[in-house]
């Protein structure tokens, strides 16, 4: 399952997606996946996505919502409130930080 989530990310899943193709009904594919990873299906692709993106803003991605539609957010928004939750800081701040970790190199 989670390779399965690291290969689609950036697609639009839902937790009938991953339980579907497991072929588990969701509430048993929340409890399995929760009790082997610590987090449940959906808690485990956001971060997933947020790792991306801040892949993404090391290689030079720069727009925000840009980033937050290429790691299968649909709403930048979101995406922003759920990079802060997992980083403590917005996403606009982290790229600033980033670009300019890079130019001192």
């Amino acid at each position: 399952m989670t390779a399965y989530i690291l290969e689609n990310y950036a697609d639009k899943l839902k937790l009938k997606d991953l339980s579907d193709y497991i072929q588990l009904s969701h509430s048993y594919l929340q409890v399995i996946f929760k009790e082997v990873t610590g987090s449940s299906p959906i808690e485990y692709l956001i971060n997933v996505r947020i790792n991306k993106s801040k892949e993404l803003m090391k290689e030079g991605y720069q727009n925000i919502s840009e980033i937050s539609e290429l790691v299968g957010f649909n709403d930048a928004f979101y995406f922003s409130r759920c990079f802060k939750k997992l980083e403590g800081i917005a996403p606009s701040d982290y790229h600033k930080i980033e670009f300019y970790q890079i130019r001192l190199i």
